[in-house]
């Protein structure tokens, strides 16, 4: 779909940019490259400071800037920056929270509360999508 977007530069670069593929094929436009579009936007999380954030791509694909919560680049990092994600959020204290394609949710910094509620509603359901306000507020979508 389309977008409306006001934010920070480097965020403006990453949702406008195209990338080339080397086209294929037995005709006369062989070997030219071509413009292509990127996977759509399926989620967006801002961070503390106004260049801080995460888009994730309808393909899994992903681009982070700036700072992110301890523990996502931690998981990021033991996942090899697997390009297979559906969601990122974060929350505005570190909280945050990842889908990725297989279904399996991870997630750090939260209360208590949320983390047992997290537990157990995984047990029985599919979590659609999951978002953190101020004072441990939460908001979590599942089947």
């Amino acid at each position: 779909g389309q977008f409306v977007f006001y934010g920070p530069p480097d965020l403006a670069k990453v949702l406008n940019q195209k990338r080339n593929r080397q086209r294929r094929g037995k005709n006369r436009n062989r070997g030219k490259r071509e413009k292509m579009q990127q996977a759509k936007v399926t989620s967006l999380a801002f961070g503390k400071a106004i260049d801080d954030f995460f888009l994730v791509r309808s393909d899994g694909s992903w681009h982070s800037n700036g700072n992110l919560p301890e523990g996502l680049e931690d998981l990021l990092d033991k996942r090899n920056d697997n390009i297979d994600l559906e969601f990122v959020s974060i929350g505005p204290d570190d909280e945050w929270a990842v889908k990725d394609k297989t279904g399996r949710v991870y997630w750090g910094g939260v209360s208590d509360e949320v983390d047992e509620r997290l537990e157990e509603i995984l047990e029985y359901s599919d979590v659609f999508w999951i978002d953190f306000g101020l004072e441990e507020s939460y908001f979590l979508l599942h089947k």
